[in-house]
């Protein structure tokens, strides 16, 4: 593309390549459609609503069956697992078990390094 003229305001449409009039609307119609339709406070407001909805969209599992399916163990390990590195993502109520995903990934994961089910 370096050696086709420059793209100016005399240029004439019938002298663009299909390509140079795709990318040149495509650069023009963005930073319009930016400064126009979506002015500065709004896009503050819609970034703090994507924040939000990102926070409030946690994942869990459920009682040890869903420690298993997470990290792909029996259930003896799954319910050791429970019991000791990941208590603090573990809520109990009765026997209801919820299991915050994140927090067990994370915790799993700055544990210290596990080489038997003895170690836990």
């Amino acid at each position: 593309m370096d050696t086709l003229q420059q793209i100016t305001k005399d240029t004439p449409v019938a002298m663009m390549t299909y390509g140079q009039l795709q990318d040149h609307l495509t650069e023009h119609l963005t930073e319009h459609f930016m400064k126009n339709l979506f002015p500065p406070p709004l896009l503050e407001i819609l970034a703090k609503y994507t924040e939000i909805e990102e926070k409030n969209t946690k994942r869990y599992e459920y009682g040890v069956g869903g420690i298993k399916r997470l990290f792909h163990c029996s259930y003896p390990t799954a319910h050791k697992l429970k019991e000791t590195i990941l208590k603090p993502a573990i809520h109990q109520q009765g026997r209801v078990v919820l299991v915050d995903v994140d927090l067990a990934l994370k915790l799993f994961r700055e544990a210290k390094t596990v080489n038997s089910i003895k170690d836990l």
